[in-house]
């Protein structure tokens, strides 16, 4: 089963006969360009459907769909992973989750969630692993609960970690912040599913695991910063970051001034 998020690009060809599309995996995908296909399950009854930029659609694993394309269209393809949808089903009460038909999510929640994954794979993943991990998870939540068919009726999430899971997901992140962190690797920790440890880790804390790393790695570079045989680069891999542009961006958004400003401050 895929535990990552993958994002490619399909470009749709014009072709007088309708093309075969079989995907083994579950995608969302967003029209990056306007045009316009057929779709169908047989050729006699293919439907038109026209694209604008920004639409979004969900794609059914394991359902063969006849396409044929009248223009030339690029598709962002967002591969959502088998063990994200599997969780948000379990949270949900459910074994598993099916969709039906490939219908066109304009939830705004999902647009926000698909654009965000399109910005971050776009700009090389900056900000790492467990930020997308928790976008994987997110946008399968999202499109289990919007067209999701599930198995049995919606269980709710009450309280958050025990004291004791809370510690030792917190250690574990101290004692890694220089290395790259995922989101079924804390909820490991934790003992948890990865939608179920998201879920309690946010009541628990107030914000999502991805914002707790940054902020702890953020407090360690102030830290590590105070060092002043340290170069900023040096601070930046320390506290797991992949670039110093990056790291130095991060740094301003929460702390309002530079790392280099920050050190000459103190």
């Amino acid at each position: 089963m895929s535990d990552v998020v993958k994002v490619g690009l399909l470009q749709g060809t014009p072709t007088p006969d309708a093309i075969a599309h079989i995907f083994p995996v579950q995608y969302v995908a967003k029209a990056l360009t306007a045009g316009s296909a057929g779709i169908g399950l047989s050729t006699r009854d293919l439907s038109r459907h026209q694209f604008t930029p920004g639409d979004i659609t969900l794609c059914r694993r394991d359902t063969k769909e006849l396409v044929r394309w009248n223009d030339p269209v690029e598709v962002l393809m967002i591969e959502v992973p088998d063990n994200a949808l599997r969780s948000a089903a379990e949270e949900l009460g459910a074994d598993k989750v099916e969709f039906h038909g490939t219908p066109y999510l304009q939830d705004p929640r999902v647009s926000a969630i698909v654009t965000a994954i399109e910005v971050e794979s776009t700009l090389g993943n900056p900000s790492g692993r467990l930020y997308m991990d928790s976008l994987g998870q997110a946008i399968a939540s999202a499109i289990t609960q919007v067209c999701g068919v599930l198995r049995r009726p919606f269980r709710q999430v009450k309280g958050g970690l025990a004291p004791a899971q809370l510690r030792r997901v917190s250690e574990y992140i101290q004692d890694r912040l220089a290395h790259e962190l995922t989101l079924v690797e804390l909820a490991n920790v934790a003992g948890l599913s990865r939608a179920h440890f998201s879920q309690m880790f946010h009541r628990s804390t107030g914000i999502p695991p991805h914002k707790f790393v940054t902020n702890a790695r953020i407090a360690r570079a102030k830290e590590l910063l105070l060092q002043p045989e340290l170069r900023v680069i040096d601070v930046a891999m320390a506290c797991g970051f992949q670039t110093s542009q990056h790291f130095a961006r991060v740094f301003k958004m929460l702390s309002g001034t530079t790392p280099v400003q920050f050190r000459r401050a103190c």
